[in-house]
């Protein structure tokens, strides 16, 4: 088993007391584990060097790595109420949320993590305002500036 993106001290933080019971800190730490394999999972990184050492960790990973432990520290039958009048039960310790899971998933797609450096002109020649040709069909005017819609900035 690949090592936890969060550590047992990381839930403690979270938790705002420290857990001093061996068989809760193996709770905790099994938890963390199933998170960590959520979050991979979705992420679609491992974040360990070829020899299963574990590398530097996003902050987002080992935060939605702690959330998703938490929720199986507090609510450990993993019940779930997704609206009223219908209750959805979800068996289980840990588990992700919609939102954790979009959101791990700039990591496997790459965004969020790039950069992409934007410049005016959209590829127009320096020396040219930064304008879209358009179609002149009805013949008003054929010069250059005329056959060229502004895009609203310079």
């Amino acid at each position: 088993m690949l090592p936890s993106l969060a550590t047992v001290a990381d839930l403690e933080a979270r938790l705002g007391h420290p857990i001093t019971d061996a068989g809760e800190r193996e709770r905790a730490q099994a938890l963390l584990n199933d998170a960590s394999t959520l979050v991979r999972f979705e992420a679609g990184q491992s974040w360990v060097d070829v020899d299963g050492v574990l590398t530097v960790v996003p902050d987002l990973a080992v935060t939605i790595t702690c959330q998703a432990a938490l929720r199986g520290w507090y609510n450990p039958a993993g019940v779930e109420s997704e609206q009223l009048g219908a209750v959805s039960v979800r068996y289980g310790n840990a588990w992700l949320t919609a939102k954790e899971s979009a959101q791990l998933a700039l990591f496997s797609r790459g965004k969020g993590l790039d950069q992409a450096i934007l410049t005016g002109g959209f590829g127009f020649e320096v020396d040219q305002a930064p304008y879209v040709p358009v179609n002149n069909e009805e013949g008003l005017d054929t010069s250059a500036v005329a056959d060229r819609f502004p895009l609203g900035w310079l």
